[in-house]
């Protein structure tokens, strides 16, 4: 109901203001996932839900300006998962982490934050940090935790995230990076979705649909790069953005 709120508003915003550049947002694709995993019967009926929600900004935008461009675009892939490994847990039965009587945490020299970022209290800590790795290296080696990479502090920062970590563990597909702090590290679990895995996992592609004015049809752009977005819309804008890391995806047409 949210989302259906939030296309009629901008479907409004565009015919009432006619904005030359307009975003909009809608979550509950994301949402849905998460709760129950991509292409289940839920997933897809949220998508046509949202392929009408999408049709009537469309709609107003080429009231608005019939050479309206528009386009489509999601922040991420997602991965359907039914076993968790809560890296936490792991750390707490090296005595890496402690945990007070109500079972919540009590003081840690390794935790592992969000989707697999291991951080070191102290990075000085060189007990720690051997302790830790000696961790993750025993998970790693049981193929059962889905573990498919570790990539360590230096590799994290060449990639551009979690420059602080010591390291950084990426499950497979099938698997999320779980919360708990005590228990079995493995766990089965409800099947849901999640993002946040290798990024050379095709699961993790994200989506990219434009259509309007100057633009070719069913033309297969094949993998792009998600910072080439911006300067492509800025290029259809007749703006350039200098100190943008992309591509304009249509540089080379418009020349012609």
């Amino acid at each position: 109901p949210s989302d259906n709120q939030r296309a009629a508003f901008n479907a409004w915003v565009i015919v009432q203001k006619k904005p030359r550049f307009h975003t909009a947002y809608f979550s509950v694709l994301d949402e849905v996932q998460h709760e129950f995993g991509p292409y289940t019967p839920e997933a897809l009926a949220t998508i046509e839900a949202l392929d009408a929600m999408v049709g009537k900004v469309r709609q107003a935008a080429l009231q608005a300006n019939p050479r309206t461009v528009v386009c489509v675009v999601s922040d991420h892939g997602f991965a359907r998962y039914d076993h968790s490994l809560s890296i936490n847990a792991a750390l707490r039965e090296a005595g890496l982490l402690e945990l007070d009587s109500q079972g919540k945490l009590k003081s840690w020299r390794a935790i592992m934050w969000g989707s697999g970022a291991v951080m070191l209290n102290d990075p000085n800590d060189a007990a720690a940090r051997s302790k830790t790795h000696d961790v993750l290296v025993e998970l790693a080696a049981d193929p059962a935790n889905g573990i498919v990479k570790i990539i360590d502090n230096a590799a994290a920062r060449e990639m551009g995230g979690f420059p602080e970590a010591a390291w950084v563990v990426f499950v497979k597909p099938g698997f999320l990076i779980g919360s708990n702090l005590d228990g079995a590290p493995l766990r089965a679990t409800k099947p849901g979705g999640t993002h946040g895995l290798w990024r050379d996992f095709p699961e993790m592609d994200s989506s990219f649909f434009i259509a309007g004015a100057g633009i070719a049809k069913a033309k297969a752009l094949d993998r792009i790069d998600m910072r080439d977005i911006a300067p492509t819309l800025a290029g259809l804008l007749g703006v350039t953005l200098p100190m943008a890391e992309g591509k304009d995806l249509f540089r080379s047409e418009r020349k012609k």
